[in-house]
């Protein structure tokens, strides 16, 4: 089975600007996304998942200390539940594909910047990224 995740999560990566508020919005349907996944993953996984979401929304708080008002002015996707039956694989490589789209964003950032503030920002926002990505590539299939 398919998860309903697929089509809105490709329209935000399809349209995902290169900008402050295009990288908010990546992290918060990634966080919020994994939140849910881990609320319907096994214990072991779910516990994970949890984990990954909050690196996700520590990555957030890092953008929205750096610039005030970002999070007001940043689209916000909600991708839904995971209904009964979905496949938790295809939800895991949706959450893996915005982590990457995220990461991509924010490395396109660290180039355009000339802020030393926002250059700190970005290292720390990777470094979460990163822990996420591979904490989500080690779950089980």
């Amino acid at each position: 089975m398919s998860v309903g995740w697929i089509t809105p999560a490709g329209a935000l990566l399809e349209q995902t600007p290169v900008t402050w508020s295009g990288l908010w919005s990546l992290l918060y349907t990634a966080g919020h996304s994994t939140l849910r996944l881990s609320l319907v993953a096994y214990f072991a996984d779910g516990v994970e998942l949890a984990y990954v979401a909050m690196d996700l929304r520590e990555a957030r708080d890092e953008l929205e200390w750096l610039h005030e008002g970002l999070a007001a002015d940043a689209p916000a996707m909600d991708l839904g539940p995971l209904r009964p039956g979905e496949d938790h694989q295809a939800a895991r490589d949706v959450v893996q594909k915005l982590i990457d789209c995220a990461l991509d964003v924010s490395c396109l950032l660290a180039e355009q910047s000339v802020d030393g503030a926002e250059l700190s920002c970005l290292t720390r926002v990777e470094h979460r990224l990163r822990t996420a990505h591979a904490k989500i590539a080690g779950l089980r299939p």
